[in-house]
């Protein structure tokens, strides 16, 4: 894992002030951006010069994932980010699987969080399997924050 652009000892002091901490899950079907997106999370709070054509994907660690180009497990991270003030917040973000088959991991992942990110595709839109994870986050009272991913593919595609 590259150099933080943040000092671990301040992370784990973070720790000791939950008003400043927030587990946040990305959810969202298969090859929606989730993973890519946790990518850039990272890219933009780690020094590193980056190969910008290679596929990182940090939080598939397993080597099955790896192969498959999927999530298959949640896992998380812990990144410092901060506002729009320059305030420092704890995220613990938690990438969950997008395939209907592990959906189990993503209702784990629903229930230790305050919040979520929703990710939506613009040519594939809501899936039967995302719709039944979001009202699982309505039900458990949850934050959601919509990002709308693959404007590109709207202009490309239709």
């Amino acid at each position: 894992m590259p150099d933080t652009t943040f000092d671990f000892n301040f992370l784990a002091a973070m720790m000791d002030k939950p008003n400043l901490v927030r587990n946040i899950c990305f959810l969202g079907a298969m090859h929606h951006g989730k993973t890519l997106f946790m990518d850039q999370l990272v890219m933009n709070t780690h020094e590193k010069d980056w190969k910008i054509n290679k596929d990182v994907r940090y939080t598939d660690s397993r080597q099955d994932e790896q192969d498959r180009g999927i999530t298959v497990k949640a896992s998380s991270m812990s990144l410092v980010l901060q506002d729009s003030k320059d305030k420092s917040y704890l995220f613990h973000v938690m990438d969950t699987p997008g395939h209907t088959n592990f959906q189990d991991e993503v209702i784990a992942s629903l229930a230790v969080s305050d919040g979520v990110v929703l990710f939506v595709d613009v040519v594939v839109g809501l899936t039967q399997h995302i719709e039944r994870m979001v009202k699982h986050a309505l039900q458990d009272k949850l934050q959601v924050v919509l990002v709308i991913n693959g404007m590109d593919r709207l202009v490309v595609e239709l």
